[in-house]
């Protein structure tokens, strides 16, 4: 049911009407006291949760109450998941640098948690203050997003709403969550996530190496750079 507030003022100075926030309690840490990373759940697949918004009338002005629920499906990131370094960790919604705590290093899929799974590196400056809330007042996410499918204003009183495409701003570490069974799952050293990096980059020159090779055996001519690039690695061109 929508109820009207007519005895409130209009809504001054509102930033972008159609960004939502979604809080998320923190349910346990597994905490790294290091220079690293930090991993959250930060919302989960298909498990509804009840909403309350205040919006305006697009028309008078006036506000209202919006109530439904709300569930997000396993697609609804895949814009951020492209290009996780736009999505960062704040402190409290604030977009000031002071208050960012780091910058997106992955979003993933995690069939063992259920949900979406953000990793983020913690800048260095502010380390001690970020692992410090983390882990004591500020255990919660929040999201920050713009709904694309379904179009924001279309959500209807006691609905349950798919959240199929989102556009993700930046998630928040923040002591007011609201949606629920999310959590940090780790906050672990940035040499780790460097090493497993290395890894996969020898995979995929180790695995060029070997076409380069193949390609040559078969009597194909190599382009210069591709030359070099086998004596860089340990396969001069035969000499005759």
């Amino acid at each position: 049911m929508t109820m009207s507030l007519p005895t409130l003022p209009p809504l001054p100075g509102l930033p972008d009407l159609d960004a939502q926030v979604r809080s998320i309690p923190s349910a346990s840490f597994d905490i790294d006291r290091v220079k690293g990373v930090v991993e959250a759940l930060i919302v989960p697949y298909l498990k509804p949760t009840h909403v309350t918004e205040v919006r305006q009338n697009r028309s008078t002005g006036a506000p209202f109450i919006l109530e439904y629920d709300e569930q997000f499906s396993a697609t609804a990131l895949e814009r951020a998941k492209a290009a996780p370094r736009r999505v960062g960790l704040t402190f409290t919604h604030s977009d000031s640098m002071p208050d960012r705590m780091g910058y997106g290093v992955e979003l993933r899929d995690s069939t063992a948690e259920g949900g979406a799974v953000m990793t983020w590196q913690l800048y260095r400056d502010t380390l001690d203050r970020s692992v410090e809330l983390l882990t004591t007042t500020h255990d919660g996410m929040s999201l920050t997003f713009r709904t694309l499918r379904p179009q924001f204003g279309t959500e209807q009183p006691g609905q349950l709403v798919t959240r199929e495409a989102v556009h993700l701003f930046s998630v928040a570490a923040t002591d007011d969550p609201q949606y629920t069974d999310t959590r940090v799952i780790a906050l672990r050293e940035r040499a780790a996530i460097l090493e497993a990096e290395q890894q996969r980059t020898q995979q995929r020159a180790d695995q060029y190496v070997e076409g380069l090779l193949l390609l040559r055996t078969y009597g194909r001519e190599l382009s210069p750079a591709q030359v070099d690039y086998l004596a860089e690695h340990g396969h001069p061109a035969p000499t005759s």
